[in-house]
């Protein structure tokens, strides 16, 4: 059987916990890539006014490699694998806006302050649910990888 390849990109703080799970799972660390990038334009400001506007992303990239005839357990650890990552991810955290942006958009007009504010509302109203699901979805991950990690001892 061929081998495998998986190539994911992860915060720099998150590396060696990624590599750690995807191990678990039969992976081999193949090649690590640090990315940083830095871009610069300049924009319009207010008036006659020109601002220089930088952007930086800086992530890291992973590549694995697996060779299933080496992998013991691999069925197992496979499917394993297959259920870890189809656990549904809640999305992001919902944000509302703080009182100074909602100040200023009821001073603009009504309808941004009114519209600022429902939503401030309802994203305050939705976090314990949404604290919940993702509570619940770092618990499912937790305990397939645990199930992982007792196949990959054994």
């Amino acid at each position: 059987m061929a081998k495998e390849t998986k190539s994911l990109t992860c915060a720099p703080e998150s590396e060696s916990d990624l590599i750690e799970i995807w191990q678990t799972f039969g992976w081999e660390l193949f090649s690590t890539q640090e990315v940083r990038d830095t871009e610069s334009h300049l924009e319009q400001g207010f008036g006659d006014t020109i601002n220089s506007v930088t952007t930086t992303t800086h992530y890291i990239k992973l590549t694995f490699q697996r060779d299933p005839a080496n992998v013991p357990h691999y069925a197992e650890l496979k499917a394993l694998e297959n259920e870890f990552n189809s656990v549904p991810y809640p999305g992001d955290c919902p944000t509302g806006y703080s009182v100074l942006k909602i100040f200023i958009g009821f001073m603009l007009c009504t309808i941004p302050g009114v519209y600022m504010l429902v939503k401030t509302i309802l994203a305050a109203s939705a976090r314990p649910k949404w604290k919940q699901d993702y509570a619940e979805y770092l618990a499912k991950r937790q305990e397939i990888y645990s199930r992982a990690q007792a196949v990959a001892c054994s």
